[in-house]
């Protein structure tokens, strides 16, 4: 498995030491002959200084014999394959040696194929060994993992409300809640710049492996650390310490994460508790300040303590309302699209200075007014109004306001559809072809109008058009309909948990998943999956 082994000789005859020097070229056959000892205590001291990986002894030296260099070795360097150097006198010695584990004997004069045959014997056990400690090592990062995960199981079905009390909490041992007298809760969400790095990152062994690159950065002790697995860049620490380095701890990782994850973090933090039962509320005081974050990308540390004393506003008046209302009702798109999206519009590029709660009001507002002021009289117009709010979660959550600008365009293009003169070209018939082999091979990457425009240069609302006419389905339910087929295959092929295969498909928060799958495809994938499985059997 490696190039090359260390070979020391130990032996007081000078002759002999020499003779075994020069009776093989040592690096003709990937072995470094070391500088021979000329006595126990040497060879003690040159193993110390420089361990070999065989050691090749006589039995009887002065100061420190054979017998008495094996029982050291044997305790403090195991890994050593040891042979011994005897006469044809020295059946004694060997049966000693033997007894202390020694792989093989030489009888002196030694023969040149009879050591050849020994070394060989020897790799073969050091290769042997390292293969062995190579699989205890894997084995041993898999228990890891598994310990991990099983933490994560509990500790999100425990913060989740699932079924689950706190003394059943397994993976975190009896006398661990003992230690925290008092403590805060801290939620980390991992915001990726780009899906690719979201991809590598879980390639390179996912929620384990950011687990591992924040406890670099912390103590274990005293503290506990856990993946949401109900949502995937959700990492949740529960810290039993004070503010200023609470304080100090969240400067380090927005410094550190943001550089190796390639990400934007939102970092929430509960106010002091005292209870280890409150951690459910902890939780949800510390999830409640995302609320509070300015709607533009950038990483943030935000308290619950302080965000109370934030005032909200509320964006949209009464008078907007009716307005807009009024226009659903006439069907004057044109006066609509102003009321929302013009120059003096709701939805402007200046909504990046709101509060994100203030944004996500006031958008699932204007959704519920569009759907309750439209007709609905077709079995796909149905779909299409129920998935608008889905829409509009989804581009809140990538913090780019033109993302809602675009997702709130194309709503309204959907809800009030412009009929269409003629028939497309052949060469956008092409495009919309080179879309959908687009959207097949890349469903698990951020996709939406604005990014397929850029990529095809088709105006957005061109683009949107053409590839319902020329596909007879709108483009957002065809990026979500191609996003589930993919889940149920992963769901049907492989061993991978349900909100693995939400993140591998482009839905990095399982519950916005479970949605999007009951839509399309009647059931959640937890019944999917059993009634699989089921089947199977």
């Amino acid at each position: 498995m490696r190039t090359q082994y260390k070979v020391l000789i130990a032996d007081d005859e000078y002759w002999i030491r020499e003779n075994l020097r020069t009776i093989l070229d040592w690096e003709k056959y990937s072995f470094i002959f070391m500088e021979p000892a000329i006595d126990g205590e040497d060879a003690l001291r040159k193993i110390e200084e420089d361990c070999p990986d065989i050691l090749i002894t006589d039995i009887n030296m002065p100061f420190l014999d054979g017998i008495e260099l094996l029982t050291i070795i044997k305790k403090r360097f195991p890994k050593i394959i040891t042979i011994i150097l005897s006469g044809y006198n020295d059946f004694e010695f060997v049966r000693q040696a033997m007894l202390l584990e020694t792989m093989d004997y030489l009888l002196k004069p030694v023969e040149q194929l009879e050591l050849i045959n020994v070394l060989t014997n020897a790799l073969n056990r050091l290769d042997k060994n390292e293969r062995l400690a190579k699989e205890q090592v894997v084995i041993r990062d898999k228990l890891k993992i598994a310990a991990s995960l099983m933490q994560d199981r509990e500790f999100s079905m425990y913060i989740a409300g699932e079924d689950l009390e706190l003394d059943q909490i397994v993976s975190q041992g009896p006398n661990k809640f003992m230690e925290f007298k008092k403590f805060y809760v801290m939620v980390i969400r991992v915001n990726y710049k780009h899906s690719t790095a979201r991809l590598q990152n879980q390639e390179q062994g996912g929620s384990y492996k950011v687990k591992q690159k924040i406890i670099d950065l912390i103590s274990s002790e005293e503290t506990i650390l856990f993946n949401n697995i109900f949502s995937i860049n959700e990492y949740i620490l529960i810290l039993n310490r004070n503010k200023e380095d609470i304080k100090s701890l969240s400067e380090l990782l927005i410094i550190y994460l943001e550089e190796v994850l390639s990400a934007k973090l939102h970092i929430g933090i509960s106010q002091e508790q005292w209870n280890f039962k409150e951690i459910k509320n902890a939780y949800q005081e510390a999830v409640g300040t995302f609320g509070f974050i300015p709607y533009y990308e950038q990483s943030i540390t935000l308290w619950a303590q302080d965000v109370k004393k934030i005032p909200l506003r509320k964006r949209m008046v009464q008078e907007q309302e009716k307005q807009l209302i009024v226009a659903l009702q006439n069907k004057n798109k044109k006066i609509i699209k102003q009321l929302l999206l013009g120059n003096k519009g709701i939805i402007t590029e200046q909504c990046k200075q709101w509060l994100f709660i203030e944004l996500k009001q006031t958008l699932y507002r204007i959704i519920w007014i569009i759907e309750n002021n439209i007709d609905a009289n077709t079995k796909e117009k149905q779909l299409l109004l129920e998935s608008f709010s889905e829409w509009g979660e989804e581009a809140l959550n990538t913090f780019e306001i033109k993302e809602v600008i675009e997702v709130l365009d194309q709503i309204l293009d959907e809800a009030l559809p412009t009929k269409e003169q003629g028939d497309h070209n052949k060469t956008i018939r092409d495009t919309i072809c080179l879309v959908k082999k687009y959207i097949d091979e890349k469903y698990f990457e951020n996709l939406s109008l604005t990014i397929l425009s850029e990529v095809f240069f088709v105006e957005k609302s061109y683009l949107s058009k053409a590839f319902k006419q020329e596909t007879g389905e709108n483009l957002m339910l065809y990026i979500a309909r191609r996003r589930i087929e993919k889940a149920t295959e992963l769901i049907r092929d492989n061993n991978l948990s349900l909100t693995e295969i939400s993140f591998l498909v482009g839905y990095e928060d399982y519950a916005y998943f479970n949605r999007v799958f009951r839509k399309v495809i009647g059931k959640s994938p937890r019944e999917y999956k059993s009634q699989y499985e089921m089947l199977k059997v």
